[in-house]
């Protein structure tokens, strides 16, 4: 019987997912969507007419089914699962007395050390089309909240001063937690720029510069959140 102790692993070696795992993954159910920046995204702080480039143009893809996890991985699965806790805000007691426990986000790992600890578990990064069509759950505004995003949503404008706990913020209409805010997260792909046109579930270059990353992060504006926003 599982105890939640360690993972499940096959015959082969490879992550079994469960809920004793410690990992929740959500089936997304295929469609086409309408992927980049529109003109209704805000123009708040920090924000500029160069992002249009970057997290454009529109264009409309079809993405297959695919499972995702529910919540960023937690130091305790990254600990679990490979032995080690890279995260520089590793459980300790702060100078307020606030315990770091390990249900905060595992960061400070490179996208190789991720992708090739994922691939032992039998997992993958997802790619830059699926996080933001799980992003947008639906939705077309320049968060999966609507058109703003308050500190109340996502953990944001660093208000906290760190990451903090998977799943503390509400999920979005899909149920997903923490895909604005709270820290950076890896996707498969080498950073591109879009295509023109309709395409289908596409993965990118075979080599390129940089790595995209999505989703924003604790000490960030909210602009930086979008549901849109791209980086490398």
């Amino acid at each position: 019987m599982a105890t939640g102790e360690e993972p499940l692993r096959d015959g082969q070696g490879r992550l079994v997912v469960t809920e004793e795992s410690g990992l929740v993954l959500v089936l997304v159910p295929g469609a086409t969507f309408s992927m980049g920046s529109q003109a209704a995204d805000p123009s708040g702080p920090g924000y500029h007419v160069a992002a249009e480039a970057r997290d454009g143009p529109v264009h409309q893809v079809t993405v297959s089914p695919f499972f995702l996890s529910k919540y960023e991985m937690t130091q305790g699965q990254w600990l679990r699962f490979t032995g080690r806790n890279p995260s520089l805000y590793a459980p300790h007691v702060n100078a307020g007395g606030n315990q770091h426990d390990l249900r905060h986000p595992v960061e400070q790992v490179s996208w190789i050390t991720c992708s090739t600890e994922l691939e032992r578990m039998g997992l993958a990064l997802p790619s830059e089309t699926q996080w933001e069509y799980a992003c947008r759950a639906g939705t077309r505004t320049a968060f999966s909240f609507g058109a703003n995003l308050t500190t109340s949503q996502a953990n944001i404008y660093g208000v906290l001063g760190l990451p903090t706990h998977v799943g503390k913020y509400p999920a979005n209409g899909w149920g997903f937690h923490d895909m604005h805010g709270n820290v950076w997260e890896w996707c498969a792909d080498w950073y591109r720029d879009y295509p023109r046109g309709e395409v289908r579930d596409p993965v990118g270059p075979a080599i390129a510069i940089g790595r995209v990353r999505r989703g924003g992060s604790w000490g960030l504006p909210a602009n930086l959140a979008r549901s849109a926003l791209r980086r490398r």
